[in-house]
């Protein structure tokens, strides 16, 4: 009878430790299909998915064996209520009358244990759809190529700043060069207004008597008798007016002058 009692115990706990050992690894399962989408999202290799789900697996499953010892079957099986574990601290003592009756009370209970009080189906399916899901959304992105945030081109681009940034702290700014001359409000860079370059442009003009100076009383026929000679006209060359030189700050002149010897030039 005593190596009844230890084989069934031995077997019980096998049981629970099996038990244990799938229920932590479909949870390590949808928790890496998850930090795989997740992942994805972020344009991040899936290796780093092992760093969450390693530690996970080996600490889920340290809890769950600790878990499923044969008090929690007890609780699961009201009629063995204490039985389990006074076996189990009776199971070497022989020649013991009341010890005997107690194993073999265990043992005939014992067979009304079954797997399911220690797998919860509703959890098992309710994980088998998210992790439908999950896959499904994988694959859909996957497809799609949808990417929520580019991780390593923020970090690029975060120390590229972060390097302009300490770069342009090396750099003096010499405040002299950003000082400028102010000029004469009333000097004119463009030259003398009675040189004109006319355009394509077409340039209306209304010739209004009453806008006029000229007094019609005082105007006489021409004299016909007059005689006109046809005079050669002389070279034109154009130059810089003194006065208006005079009135060109010094530090402009040189421009003004090479701007209308280019202008006689191209004439």
């Amino acid at each position: 009878m005593m190596k009844k009692v230890k084989h069934a115990i031995r077997e019980l706990k096998d049981s629970l430790a099996y038990i244990g050992l799938f229920s932590s690894l479909f949870d390590t399962i949808v928790l890496f299909a998850v930090c795989i989408f997740v992942l994805y999202l972020l344009n991040l290799s899936w290796l780093f998915a092992f760093l969450v789900v390693i530690p996970y697996m080996f600490f889920h499953t340290r809890s769950n064996l600790k878990k499923l010892n044969l008090k929690f079957v007890e609780a699961k099986v009201p009629e063995l209520e204490e039985e389990l574990r006074t076996c189990a601290d009776t199971k070497n003592i022989e020649d013991n009358e009341v010890v005997k009756l107690l194993h073999d009370d265990a043992i005939k209970k014992m067979k009304k244990i079954r797997t399911s009080y220690f797998l919860s189906l509703g959890k098992l399916s309710r994980q088998l759809i998210f992790l439908a899901v999950v896959c499904f959304l994988l694959v859909l992105v996957s497809a799609y190529d949808i990417r929520l945030i580019d991780v390593p081109q923020s970090i690029e681009d975060f120390n590229r700043l972060r390097e302009e940034s300490r770069m342009s702290g090396n750099y003096k700014i010499d405040e002299s060069l950003l000082d400028f001359e102010e000029m004469d409000e009333d000097a004119d860079i463009f030259g003398n207004k009675s040189v004109a370059e006319l355009g394509s442009k077409e340039l209306l003009l209304e010739i209004n008597p009453l806008m006029s100076d000229v007094d019609i009383s005082q105007i006489s026929d021409p004299d016909r008798n007059k005689d006109f000679r046809t005079v050669p006209p002389a070279d034109i060359g154009a130059t810089t007016d003194a006065s208006y030189e005079e009135s060109i700050p010094k530090q402009y002149q040189r421009i003004i002058k090479k701007y209308f010897t280019e202008i006689s030039k191209n004439n």
